[in-house]
C-alpha cells in the first residue's frame, strides 16, 4: 500500500514537472499561461499548411541537382495576436527513405534538423525559417518531407503544435 502510494506522489510530481518544462519553453509562468500539443494534421502534408495561428509554406532554395546540396525552406508566419517563440526548441525530423540523404549536423541522426544546430532563423516576431539540407542521389523526382514541431505564443497562452510537411522536388 505505501509503494502504491509513493508511486502515486511520483506519478504526480512528473505530471507536474513536464507542466513547469512546457511553461519555461513558452516564457510564461503557469497562472498565466496555458499549453497544449496539437494532433499532426489530418489532411495530406503538402507545401502550405494551415495551422492553429500561423502557416507554413515549404519550397526548394534553389534547383536541385544530383549529388548537390541542396535545401528545402519551410517558412513559419505567425497571424493575430500571437508570435514566434523564442525559447521553443524547434526541430524538423525527416522522414527517410527515397533516393533522398539528408544533412543535418548530428552525425548519429543527420535526418534531424534543430534550432539549437542553427537549422532555425527567427526573422522577427511573426516570421521564422528552418532549412532542410540535403542530397538527392538520382534524377528526377523525389520528396522532402517530415514532422515539424513549432510553438506559437500570446500573451495568454502558448501552443506546441506538430505538423507533416512535405516538398516535391526534381533533381536534373
Amino acid at each position: 500500500m505505501k509503494n502504491l502510494r509513493l508511486q502515486a506522489v511520483g506519478a504526480s510530481l512528473l505530471v507536474l514537472a513536464m507542466f513547469a518544462a512546457v511553461e519555461m519553453a513558452c516564457g510564461k509562468d503557469s497562472e498565466a499561461s496555458t499549453a497544449r500539443e496539437s494532433v499532426p494534421a489530418r489532411v495530406a502534408a503538402g507545401p502550405h499548411v494551415d495551422g492553429n495561428h500561423y502557416t507554413l509554406d515549404a519550397a526548394p532554395a534553389a534547383d536541385c541537382q544530383v549529388g548537390a546540396n541542396c535545401a528545402i525552406l519551410v517558412k513559419l508566419a505567425v497571424a493575430g495576436e500571437y508570435h514566434v517563440n523564442a525559447q521553443y526548441p524547434y526541430k524538423f525530423t525527416a522522414a527517410q527513405g527515397g533516393n533522398v540523404t539528408y544533412l543535418g549536423s548530428d552525425a548519429a541522426a543527420p535526418n534531424v534538423f534543430t534550432k539549437t544546430a542553427g537549422d532555425f532563423v527567427i526573422g522577427d516576431e511573426k516570421t521564422a525559417t528552418m532549412t532542410i539540407k540535403f542530397k538527392v542521389a538520382q534524377k528526377g523526382p523525389a520528396t522532402v518531407g517530415g514532422t515539424f514541431k513549432l510553438s506559437v505564443c500570446s500573451s495568454q497562452n502558448c501552443l506546441l503544435e506538430q505538423q507533416d510537411v512535405s516538398v516535391n522536388v526534381t533533381a536534373k
